[in-house]
């Protein structure tokens, strides 16, 4: 393929569009390559073919009494450790509300035209239903957000913001790269801005409450997502300060970014509100995504799904059929090998075999090596990303990390058989647009295949996929559906609330 590239530094609107990730091997060793490889000792196939013959009379045949799925369901999900969803009462009102304004407000955007709910719309499932989207400097042609002069779409799907606070998440970014160490610091994993780009650890701010607050100190860093480029002039014709300052010196933007925030009156009555003991001289941005990870664990909480009905003991909040998937699920299928515990995710990185759209993150690439990039995973992670929570999962395509499939069913179908949907992949379901990323070039898809979790073909009939999706479809919260009541009337800044 002739190089087409999607740029971008830091990545993530936030953390970028839920997917189903591929399921984990039953067992694994590390040869002296670092390669995952199959353990000998478990024949994974015959496994597999022996469940299936022990199941697939029950789930596809007519029989003459009913089947008894909740007899057969509540074992398995116990060993998966499938808990409803519960929110939280112990937020402060003032921080949440902090959030909220910093979440519709463009302020925090070098060019003062891209907000947080830009890349996170109510209306979509808290991403965009494109594969790829646009951050600063967008024009609208045909009624899509394209990339500005000088500007490239974003290089992988903004994921949701549903259930992402603790104890849910214990990872963040698709990548993984922003987690906490074992001295329980809040740390980001990252090329170097070296010639070497060695892997490096940045240590965050002590300030920061949780996992979700460190992870929000990165979407305004990329240029193409938030920051804007050297000498743009902002919607008020003035410079971008932000695009001025050279790309290794983050602790510049954060810094300016907050002078922005406390020349504003309204922000320096909420940060008071918020926190009365720290001097406004004292305040720094990690103070500011604090709050955004309040108002995101509040407003984006949801544990009213018929499945989280159905743990807390409704055995009429599934259907029939909606049951027979999460037998598969949590059973034939192997998709609860990875998607466990009360978000459907271990939070693992993993190569499922998606076909590589656009270069990812790093210019100095072709292609998206995902986690091996910008994470401490090691070469054998090449083309792995994290396993994503399939709550709302409905709501979010399209899905994987680049977007790759536009229904739901095709990205079930995918686990079926990764490798053949690896070769096999349908460029035309992608828009016009995103189609001339797609890589084709046998080398490219090889390198895909060389890092390929070992995973059993799984055959399935078009009833059993068809009952997998309805499962899924019944992780969606109906509170999640429409979110519009969250947008302020007006913002702290002045600035018009970006129409997504």
């Amino acid at each position: 393929m002739a190089k087409a590239t999607l740029r971008l530094g830091c990545s993530v609107a936030f953390v970028c569009s839920v997917v189903l990730a591929g399921c984990e091997p039953s067992a694994s060793i590390h040869d002296d390559s670092g390669v995952t490889a199959a353990d000998p000792q478990e024949d994974t196939t015959q496994q597999d073919t022996t469940t299936q013959d022990d199941t697939s009379e029950d789930t596809t045949a007519d029989t003459a009494e009913p089947i008894d799925w909740d007899e057969r369901l509540a074992p398995l999900l116990e060993a998966a450790g499938a808990e409803p969803i519960e929110r939280r009462d112990d937020l402060d009102p003032n921080k949440i509300e902090l959030g909220r304004m910093l979440f519709f407000d463009p302020i925090l955007s070098g060019n003062r035209d891209t907000a947080c709910v830009t890349c996170h719309r109510l209306d979509e499932g808290t991403t965009v239903h494109r594969s790829f989207v646009v951050g600063t400097k967008a024009v609208i042609r045909d009624g899509k957000r394209m990339p500005g002069p000088d500007h490239a779409f974003l290089p992988r799907n903004p994921p949701t913001l549903f259930n992402l606070g603790e104890p849910y998440t214990t990872s963040l970014l698709w990548d993984g790269r922003v987690t906490k160490n074992s001295e329980g610091h809040f740390v980001i994993y990252d090329k170097g801005w070296e010639e070497s780009q060695s892997n490096y650890l940045r240590l965050l701010s002590p300030v920061l409450d949780d996992l979700l607050a460190a992870q929000t100190m990165m979407p305004v860093l990329p240029r193409d997502e938030m920051r804007g480029d050297y000498g743009e002039l902002d919607v008020n014709g003035e410079l971008n300060e932000l695009a001025q300052v050279p790309d290794h010196d983050l602790d510049s933007v954060w810094m300016k970014l907050t002078e922005r925030l406390l020349a504003v009156e309204g922000y320096r009555e909420l940060f008071e509100k918020v926190y009365p003991d720290v001097p406004l001289d004292e305040i720094e941005f990690a103070h500011a995504t604090n709050a955004f990870s309040a108002f995101f664990v509040d407003a984006f909480t949801h544990g009213d799904s018929p499945f989280d009905g159905y743990l807390r003991g409704d055995e009429d909040a599934l259907t029939e059929q909606q049951k027979q998937g999460a037998y598969l699920f949590f059973g034939e299928a192997g998709c609860a090998k990875c998607h466990t515990g009360p978000a459907l995710t271990d939070e693992k990185l993993y190569n499922i075999g998606v076909r590589p759209i656009g270069s990812g993150p790093d210019e100095h690439y072709e292609i998206d090596l995902g986690a091996v990039l910008r994470s401490h995973a090691g070469e054998d992670k090449k083309f792995a990303f994290r396993t994503p929570s399939l709550r709302n999962v409905e709501l979010s395509g399209p899905w994987m990390h680049n977007g790759a499939y536009t229904t739901l069913e095709a990205a079930v179908r995918h686990h079926l058989d990764p490798k053949s949907a690896l070769w096999d992949y349908d460029v035309s379901q992608l828009d016009t647009e995103f189609q001339r990323y797609v890589h084709t070039r046998e080398e490219a898809i090889r390198s895909v295949e060389a890092t390929l979790e070992p995973m059993a073909v799984l055959e399935l009939s078009d009833a059993e996929v068809d009952a997998l999706v309805a499962f899924l479809e019944s992780l969606t919260s109906p509170s999640a559906r429409d979110l519009g009541h969250l947008e302020p009337e007006s913002v702290p800044s002045g600035l018009a609330i970006p129409d997504p």
